[in-house]
């Protein structure tokens, strides 16, 4: 799975045009002239938002993460897009479909850190284990109380042994013996660094009036479910926020087990892109639930990665998140509506991707190691 990131200046007079087909688009995801979105089998999520700014011309973004090399993704896009020229012919230098590759990577940054919930996993696999759990549940319900005797005969069922087995168990043990030591202790430092410049004498009921939100602030309407901020760096930083970049990347990858970030079990994706020559910093991600069980998680669970970022920007608040009431100010401020938000799989939270995926490894390895006896009951599960 791979990230993308396009910011491109609209032309004049023209945003509120895109802005309009844009929000025609999102309403009506799956019947619409511009994207033929239901043939879209690459496209993990993609949030387009017009984002507009006092120091720029309002520009245009288009964040996604899809399966496959870059070239093929946007050939993808150019066949399941009978609107690209109508909706890209608002910005400025698009030069045409037959072009669209070039202006698209000519528009494009590099992503610094980038953190999936499932590296492993396509569009296609993903909605496979969906359909595979979903049938065997439409089985269950079709059993009825059958179903509760067969699912206790098997959860009585002994595990298999052998040498091999308790040989891979005991090396399993020892891995994650090994990882929980070199994780607390990569934590038990990187969280203080994190918080070194911040205040704690701060009050935790800020008085609104000290804190006002800023008119665009005030029009967000629905930002549940993703996020985008933007923000301005601190001079001379960019080195010191880029080292921080890596150390995010590298626990997100290696830290914790799919899905499992921080321990949330609540995000799909982050990212961190550098904008504007270095100086001002995008943050994407996808997340299950509401934007205000969002925040709680970052000030519970994720206060390192994102103050040891955050506080390298302009105006971040001196007791960083800790200081709850201005931090969520904060955010506001910087944040951004999309006009156009798509899901592969909308309904689909981590929490139920990690079962789908247990339930089919489970399947999978009980059908591998030939401990399904009859031939019906193996022909069924290997047609889930």
């Amino acid at each position: 799975m791979n990230p993308l990131t396009v910011l491109v200046k609209i032309k004049p007079g023209k945003a509120d045009q895109l802005k309009e087909l844009l929000t025609r688009v999102n309403g009506h995801q799956f019947d619409n002239p511009l994207m033929q979105l239901r043939e879209d089998c690459r496209t993990h999520c993609s949030r387009w938002a017009i984002v507009a700014e006092n120091e720029h011309d309002p520009r245009l973004l288009l964040a996604c993460e899809f399966d496959g090399d870059l070239d093929s993704y946007l050939e993808h896009l150019v066949d399941i897009t009978p609107g690209l020229d109508e909706i890209w012919g608002c910005c400025e230098g698009y030069p045409g479909k037959a072009q669209f590759g070039r202006f698209i990577r000519a528009n494009a940054y590099p992503t610094q850190a980038f953190y999936i919930a499932f590296r492993d996993e396509t569009v296609t696999s993903i909605r496979s284990r969906i359909a595979a759990r979903e049938r065997l549940e439409q089985l269950l319900d079709h059993a009825g109380p059958a179903a509760t005797q067969i699912l206790a005969v098997l959860s009585l069922l002994p595990a298999p042994r052998g040498l091999w087995r308790r040989l891979c168990a005991c090396l399993g043990a020892t891995r994650r013996a090994f990882h929980e030591t070199w994780m607390s202790v990569a934590l038990a430092v990187v969280k203080p660094l994190s918080q070194i410049g911040e205040t704690s004498n701060f009050s935790r009921v800020t008085s609104v009036d000290k804190n006002p939100l800023s008119l665009r602030a005030q029009a967000l309407k629905d930002i549940n479910g993703q996020m985008i901020t933007i923000t301005t760096l601190k001079p001379g930083l960019y080195w010191l926020v880029r080292l921080t970049f890596l150390v995010n990347e590298f626990l997100g990858k290696y830290g914790w087990a799919p899905g499992q970030f921080a321990d949330v079990g609540t995000l799909h994706s982050f990212r961190w892109v550098l904008i504007d020559n270095n100086r001002r910093l995008i943050f994407l991600s996808v997340y299950d639930g509401s934007w205000q069980n969002y925040m709680g998680d970052f000030i519970d669970k994720i206060i390192w990665a994102l103050d040891g970022v955050y506080k390298n920007t302009r105006e971040y608040p001196k007791g960083g998140m800790k200081d709850v009431v201005r931090f969520q100010r904060w955010i506001l401020n910087h944040q951004y509506e999309p006009q156009l938000f798509y899901r592969a799989y909308p309904k689909e939270t981590v929490l139920n991707l990690i079962r789908d995926r247990t339930i089919n490894n489970t399947l999978a390895a009980t059908l591998r190691a030939g401990r399904i006896e009859s031939d019906k009951v193996r022909t069924l599960l290997q047609n889930l």
